[in-house]
Formats: C-alpha cells, sequence, structure tokens
C-alpha cells in the first residue's frame, strides 16, 4: 500500500471516528468541514496525525489542505522527504 494511501486511510478512519459515522460514508474529495469537521476537531486531527508520524504539523492543516486527498497527500510528501515516521501497519495511532 503506498504511504498515501495509509495516510488517507487513516483520516477516514479518525474522521469517521471523531464524528460517529460509518467510514464508508467519509469522502477523500470532500473538505473537512464540509464532512462536518469543526475548528476544535480540525485542531485535534492535526495533533494526532503528528503524533502519528513525528511531523512538525500546522494546527491549520486540515484548512491549508481541506480534503482527505490533499492533507494525505501533503503528509506522505513530508515523510518521504525522511521528516518524520510512519509506524508500520497494525501499531500505535496515537
Amino acid at each position: 500500500m503506498r504511504l498515501r494511501d495509509q495516510i488517507a486511510d487513516w483520516l477516514v478512519e479518525r474522521v469517521a471516528s471523531t464524528l460517529t459515522v460509518d467510514a464508508a460514508s467519509v469522502r477523500y474529495d470532500v473538505a473537512f468541514t464540509d464532512l462536518g469537521v469543526s475548528s476544535l476537531q480540525a485542531v485535534e486531527l492535526s495533533d494526532d496525525l503528528q503524533r502519528l508520524t513525528n511531523l512538525t504539523l500546522p494546527p491549520t492543516l486540515v484548512f491549508d489542505h481541506p480534503t482527505i486527498d490533499g492533507a494525505a497527500a501533503f503528509v506522505a510528501g513530508e515523510l518521504a522527504r525522511g521528516k518524520g515516521t510512519l509506524p508500520a501497519p497494525g501499531g500505535s495511532t496515537r
């Protein structure tokens, strides 16, 4: 599985959990705000992703990269440049 896909899948699961919806209903190309993610939830999502990847991410990540596809591409790019790490599948996400 590609790095970008791993991150996107993690984001879908996290958004679904946060919004208490089925992950299948979370679209990759819809803005986080249109999915129902609040400003506070967006900051928490960025914090969780930062802990997962060991990257330094801005709290505005989901506004700077407003879709799951966009955020995943950005984070995958940062990881590809060696700026952080992603745990092996099945590893901790918190």
